[in-house]
């Protein structure tokens, strides 16, 4: 296969032919190269496999996701809705083969959310807690940072 354009490949033969002491192991051994064995997915490769796999999936919205490979080492990136959807993207790379690291950057925004403030979270927990009239007002103190 080393004629082959752009092969580099050698035949488990054509190696023993080079190496000195393996004559009789030259009979038995193929004349073509282990098919796969040897080869790593480039990143363009990687990144359209995970692509492909996420498309695949019903409960992923590939659409949201973006994906980039580097040396092996995929990152995930984009917006989904649930917590569900990015479990999936992420077990779905992890899945691919040629895949030795992963980066997750999805973020999930629930639908129909909005930023809260810190102020908004604690007013909104104080409501709830003055609505259990097992829970006494002056016993539980609410602090809310960084949402």
């Amino acid at each position: 296969m080393a004629d082959m354009p752009g092969s580099d490949a050698f035949s488990p033969a054509e190696i023993a032919k080079k190496v000195d002491g393996i004559g009789i192991a030259k009979a038995n051994l193929p004349d073509k190269p282990c098919e796969g064995v040897l080869t790593m997915k480039t990143d363009s490769q990687l990144q359209g496999d995970v692509l492909a796999e996420l498309k695949w999936l019903p409960s992923v919205n590939a659409a949201h996701i973006g994906v980039t490979a580097k040396d092996g080492v995929v990152t995930l990136t984009g917006q989904v809705t649930h917590y569900a959807e990015k479990a999936a993207a992420e077990n779905a790379a992890k899945g691919v083969y040629g895949v030795k690291g992963m980066a997750d950057d999805i973020v999930v925004e629930p639908p129909g959310s909005s930023k809260r403030t810190d102020q908004d979270i604690a007013e909104a927990a104080l409501s709830a807690l003055k609505w259990d009239f097992e829970i006494p007002n002056d016993k539980v103190k609410v602090l809310v940072k960084n949402g």
